[in-house]
């Protein structure tokens, strides 16, 4: 058996129960790559000032129910990632830069060999392939589709 040494994997977390399974593999390859990991959650709040006032208070309402959504479950994947004895460091951005671009910076930064993400299929980061799917970096990503 060939085992393999990642040492730093990110999650990208969006609230959603793809990402939470997506969290729960993370601790799973962490614990037996004995991996430091990550779960982030990047949000873009959008420059609301050209919109009608209805029209921004429905935009934020339905931008704060995701980003509660996302940090709740932030909070949830990280204590049972203490449970199982992998170190995950928690991470929100708020960020102007587009959330996928957020993810990216971020992952460059912290050297992350590896991302493995939650996907519906409606961001920019969804090659399957050994590249990231917004640059030319050579992250490992990894979808979990819910199976």
């Amino acid at each position: 058996m060939i085992q393999v040494q990642i040492s730093k994997i990110l999650v990208c977390i969006d609230g959603s129960e793809l990402s939470k399974k997506a969290g729960t593999l993370v601790i799973n390859v962490a614990k037996k790559c004995k991996s430091r990991s990550y779960a982030l959650s990047a949000y873009n709040v959008p420059d609301l000032h050209d919109l009608y006032s209805e029209r921004k208070k429905f935009i934020h309402v339905e931008l704060d129910d995701k980003i509660t959504k996302a940090k709740e479950l932030l909070e949830i994947i990280t204590k049972e990632a203490r449970g199982a004895g992998v170190n995950m460091q928690p991470e929100f951005i708020n960020t102007k830069l587009a959330s996928e671009n957020a993810i990216i910076e971020f992952a460059e930064k912290e050297s992350i060999a590896m991302m493995i993400l939650g996907s519906t299929g409606t961001s920019s980061l969804k090659n399957t392939n050994r590249q990231c799917g917004v640059c030319s970096c050579n992250k490992s990503q990894m979808h979990c589709n819910g199976s």
